[in-house]
């Protein structure tokens, strides 16, 4: 087979099984190329190292996972979580996990290989431009480099013939690019295969059954003691008229020698694009927080009814209450950290239908107040939203993708075995007629099996050595080996071929004599 041939198929084998395996998600395959930096994950990956990943269909502890975060990619170690809730990972060399927790969504694969210092040599080709293109040619000129030597004796066979052209050689270069397109279709199709085989054919997806949105509206008044400071003795209201409305306000704070208590109102409303049926409860509760050191909870509101997807209550804090219990906790504990968070946290608890998606759901907003030793600080945020879903896992058939072209597994599985054995088979063919020639004849058959060794010439000079006739052409071929030379072939006539040899006192020939056409008409595509 000729080497430029060889070399295309060899070539085409590899591109098929890297497009199979390794084609960048850019371009739809499975695979992404990451160039590591830092120290995170030494001694695993150094910087510089090209590290190479894959998709898969799930993760778990162990696996080093590449994953994008905000300003760029990390690649770190998975130590715990699961995919419904975020993975812990962490650097190989840190001793705390990652403040990160990626999903799924958000893993580009799992590493396959590392290519140890590759990264470097990337990144110093892509400043060196000129570098790149001088690599580039290098390997286009080693491939297209042919030997000294055998130019030149292509040269001395040259110089001593005058070459005839054959239609039967022409026949054979066109077998030999119909067996290494069949034995390319076979193979990407077998490596198509082998990657669908390892492939499930079904795939659990999370689907989005109902979506609806919580919303709330705080409004609040606070009360102070009459002073050349304030207008009145209330400062308010403040908030937005319903939910939906203004998302934050701007107020100053509120001196607390001044301030007696806070009127809190609190309106809730289910959206949705379907119809609901609703009822539930709404409860509130105050929560009381001392920095890192404790933490109080007192009930303001037992659960009250309610029907519909509305819902509105009113509270009132007293001021002085609470920094009398700050103040006797501080006593009993003898920890004072100067400043206080106070949350009133109102409880909607709803069960009942949207859609005819049962829903029993809880939604908490808290309100959270500011409380030092000189002001009183409101919450800014007065309207509040919350989207929820309903999810059901589906089971659906799993894909696969080339480029641009999706499959099911089960389709592409079919479509691979049926291109490998298509592949097999016209191989098998080819080769059969090229190599062993079937249904040719032996002219035919000769320049199949011996056509590298084969020379043809159009004129003989007159020559009177001794002539032997060997009894077949496999002799007269091991005698050319023997010597290291070339077998001539002259068509003496339409349909008489003479093949010999030469040592430079005998010649060694053989004939053969065949039906016009015979040796040629074998081979017509």
């Amino acid at each position: 087979m000729p080497r430029h041939v060889i070399t295309l198929l060899l070539l085409a084998t590899l591109v098929a099984a890297w497009a199979f395996l390794l084609l960048p998600t850019s371009l739809g395959g499975p695979a992404s190329y990451i160039i590591a930096s830092g120290v995170s994950m030494e001694p695993t990956l150094d910087s510089g190292d090209l590290v190479v990943l894959r998709r898969g269909q799930s993760y778990q502890p162990g696996d080093i996972v590449g994953f994008r975060v905000r300003g760029g990619i990390v690649i770190h170690r998975i130590v715990g979580g699961s995919a419904e809730e975020g993975f812990l990972t962490q650097g190989d060399n840190k001793e705390g996990t990652d403040p990160w927790q990626p999903r799924p969504g958000d893993i580009l694969g799992r590493m396959w290989c590392r290519l140890p210092g590759a990264g470097r040599l990337i990144i110093s080709l892509r400043s060196r431009p000129l570098s790149l293109l001088g690599l580039t040619g290098a390997i286009a000129l080693a491939a297209l480099h042919e030997p000294q030597a055998k130019r030149q004796r292509k040269r001395r066979w040259r110089m001593r013939f005058r070459p005839a052209a054959s239609k039967t050689a022409r026949h054979i270069d066109g077998l030999l690019a119909v067996l290494a397109l069949s034995l390319l279709v076979g193979l990407a199709s077998a490596a198509g295969a082998v990657y669908c085989f390892r492939q499930p054919t079904e795939r659990a997806e999370a689907v989005e059954r109902l979506r609806y949105e919580h919303t709330a509206a705080f409004n609040y008044t606070v009360h102070t003691a009459p002073s050349n400071l304030y207008t009145g003795d209330v400062v308010g209201p403040i908030g937005p008229a319903e939910p939906g409305g203004a998302a934050t306000v701007t107020s100053s704070p509120v001196m607390r020698e001044l301030a007696r208590s806070v009127d809190l109102s609190f309106a809730y409303l289910l959206k949705s694009s379907q119809p609901a049926d609703l009822e539930g409860e709404i409860a509130a509760s105050l929560l009381i927080k001392a920095g890192k050191g404790w933490t109080k909870t007192i009930d303001l509101l037992p659960p009250k009814p309610f029907a519909g997807a509305e819902a509105s209550t009113q509270l009132s804090l007293d001021l002085a209450q609470i920094a009398a219990l700050i103040d006797t906790i501080e006593e009993e504990t003898q920890y004072d950290p100067g400043s206080y968070e106070v949350s009133l946290v109102p409880k909607v608890r709803l069960r009942g239908h949207i859609g005819q998606q049962a829903i029993d759901d809880t939604y908490e907003p808290a309100f959270r107040i500011g409380l030092d030793r000189r002001q009183i600080t409101m919450d800014p945020a007065v309207g509040r939203s919350e989207v929820r879903t309903v999810t059901e896992e589906e089971i659906r058939p799993q894909r696969v993708g080339l480029l641009r072209l999706s499959l099911p597994v089960t389709v592409a599985r079919r479509l691979s075995l049926a291109g490998a054995a298509l592949g097999a088979l016209a191989s098998a063919v080819v080769a059969s007629v090229l190599f062993l020639g079937l249904g040719s004849g032996e002219v035919a058959r000769i320049r199949i099996r011996y056509g590298s060794m084969l020379v043809s010439v159009a004129r003989v000079e007159a020559d009177y050595s001794p002539k032997i006739e060997v009894a077949s052409m496999s002799d007269l071929v091991r005698l050319a080996r023997h010597q290291g030379s070339m077998i001539c072939h002259q068509e003496r006539a339409p349909g008489a071929h003479l093949y010999f040899v030469h040592d430079g006192q005998v010649t060694y020939q053989h004939c053969v004599s065949e039906p016009i056409g015979k040796e040629d008409g074998a081979h017509a595509p």
